[in-house]
């Protein structure tokens, strides 16, 4: 994701048309959650895809911490604790 709302990029049209590139807007992994969540948690209990290692806990205290490790992309998601 850009670090600003309005980030834009400066493309070479031509050039892409001839090597036949292009671009594709993704978001959240072009997924569909009720078919690829259900085959992720047997990958998560065999340890082959340990998701909590993406999402570090923050006390809520610490969310300043927590929103500069998002921004300098040190962590995927972080989550706040409230207790």
């Amino acid at each position: 994701m850009p670090k600003a709302l309005d980030a834009a990029i400066s493309l070479d049209i031509l050039y892409m048309l001839s090597l036949d590139l292009s671009i594709c807007g993704v978001m959240e992994g072009n997924v569909d959650p009720q078919t690829f969540l259900p085959e992720l948690i047997p990958l998560n209990a065999g340890g082959a895809f340990p998701f909590a290692k993406l999402m570090p806990h923050y006390r809520l205290e610490d969310i300043n911490q927590a929103a500069a490790d998002q921004y300098d992309s040190s962590c995927d998601k972080a989550v706040l604790g409230m207790d």
